[in-house]
């Protein structure tokens, strides 16, 4: 008799010959081996059945459903639908381009409740690593959390079937409907336990549907808006949510910007990108954070490129985030010292935390011991660079002592610098964030300079 799958994934293929079996090669590297994998075939003109068929053979996990093209929301549904009659317990959308990472189901299936979302790494279309990944939220994912932004990548999410019921995904969106989905799994109370991993890899594709940045801006304002009306009906504001019109206002203008920016950075015109910005509706923020934030996810999640500044790699997009924020400045009204402020905020979150892991660890006396103290993701990243460099490493508690001898690196800003006995040197992160950060500030500015003269 079968094994009961603990999840049944759902894989929607369109056209999908070159990569599908790439996707189900990575289920198939599982180190969880009870999934079963339903791949519905949307309508395909190519060979990507003919792939499905092969590994089906190797694999009695994996099966096939046809249909005639009805979209990605469709595409889902019918794979709900066609699970639920002997449903595993969770459910896990992967799309036919993307990948899991080889414990990722085992890190969801890990976690406390039945409802688990993880990281991912980013890929460029080609399917190489970019050298960044996005987190959820560490306290977890509910419906407050995604009421100004979706924080999830859908083959990150690990949602149990009970929760999901008779819920389906709104077929009527152009895009936006897994961002629709997850709203409406908030609003019936659902969380998702974030587990500390990298689960799976999102391949990032400048030319694909996610990039059509006006109407993306436009369906996002639209579905954010109907979540807040349905929270505000479903008494979420009792419950200590807010849902004033200033932070949706914020939010959509905040994401208005963001695929603006896309815009502008793949070289659109620069009056087309303000034409995303005022599609998407809401207030654009004008604060340099906001900014800096969004020149960072446009490059990383518009782009696939890592925002790398090291005098050579940043030139291949600042000239036209210099040409972008200036016309921002004049339709926004952005002060002097606002656009001044942005260029060392975009060189601080450009920074990624194993660069400052990297910098700590070299300062580090070879010989000598090294004490971690801090709680955070940050302590793992000093500890793994550390080990890399033959250092011999403690993650200090709360309350241990260092040894005599050994290097204090302290990781968390909340916990302030205090004099350890036998302790000669203690390195703090934020210090060395702060130097690269103004390393970077000073690459940035060149940049500028440069693009002005020319």
């Amino acid at each position: 008799m079968p094994v009961q799958p603990r999840v049944d994934v759902i894989i929607p293929m369109h056209d999908s010959e070159a990569s599908i079996a790439g996707t189900l090669g990575s289920l198939g590297a599982q180190t969880l081996a009870r999934w079963r994998a339903t791949v519905i075939d949307d309508g395909s003109r190519d060979g990507g059945a003919l792939v499905v068929r092969a590994m089906m053979k190797v694999d009695p996990r994996i099966r096939l459903v046809q249909q005639e093209n009805r979209g990605l929301s469709g595409a889902r549904n019918r794979g709900l639908d066609e699970t639920q009659r002997q449903a595993a317990p969770g459910v896990l959308f992967l799309d036919a381009d993307d990948w899991l990472t080889p414990s990722g189901l085992e890190q969801l299936c890990g976690a406390n409740g039945p409802c688990a979302c993880g990281g991912f790494e980013l890929t460029d279309a080609d399917g190489a690593l970019i050298g960044r990944e996005c987190h959820p939220p560490q306290g977890g994912v509910g419906l407050d959390e995604m009421l100004s932004h979706n924080p999830f990548a859908a083959h990150a999410v690990l949602t149990a079937r009970d929760s999901i019921g008779e819920l389906r995904f709104d077929d009527s969106l152009p895009m936006c409907e897994d961002y629709d989905f997850w709203l409406r799994l908030g609003e019936r109370g659902v969380r998702w336990e974030r587990v500390r991993g990298i689960v799976a890899r999102y391949r990032i594709r400048p030319t694909g549907l996610s990039k059509q940045s006006q109407r993306m801006a436009q369906t996002f304002s639209r579905v954010l808006g109907g979540a807040y009306e349905r929270a505000a009906a479903g008494g979420w504001e009792a419950r200590g949510v807010d849902l004033s019109p200033r932070r949706l206002t914020h939010a959509s203008g905040a994401m208005a910007l963001h695929f603006a920016t896309v815009e502008a950075l793949r070289g659109a015109p620069v009056g087309d990108a303000m034409s995303v910005l005022r599609a998407g509706g809401g207030v654009a923020p004008r604060d340099e954070g906001s900014l800096a934030l969004s020149a960072v996810t446009a490059l990383q999640l518009g782009l696939g490129v890592a925002p790398e500044i090291d005098g050579q790699r940043e030139l291949a997009w600042t000239g036209r985030l210099w040409a972008w924020w200036s016309a921002l400045a004049v339709e926004l009204d952005i002060s002097p010292e606002v656009m001044e402020g942005a260029a060392p905020c975009l060189a601080a979150r450009s920074i990624h935390p194993a660069q400052i892991a990297e910098r700590i660890a070299e300062a580090c006396p070879p010989g000598r011991g090294v004490g971690v103290r801090g709680a955070t993701d940050r302590a793992r990243w000093v500890a793994s660079a550390a080990l890399q460099r033959g250092l011999r490493v403690r993650l200090l508690g709360e309350h241990a002592r260092p040894e005599a001898g050994e290097t204090l690196v302290l990781v968390d800003s909340d916990r302030p610098a205090t004099k350890c006995e036998g302790v000669t040197l203690t390195i703090e992160w934020d210090g060395w964030r702060d130097v690269i950060a103004r390393e970077r500030a000073e690459l940035l500015l060149a940049s500028r300079r440069l693009c002005g003269a020319a």
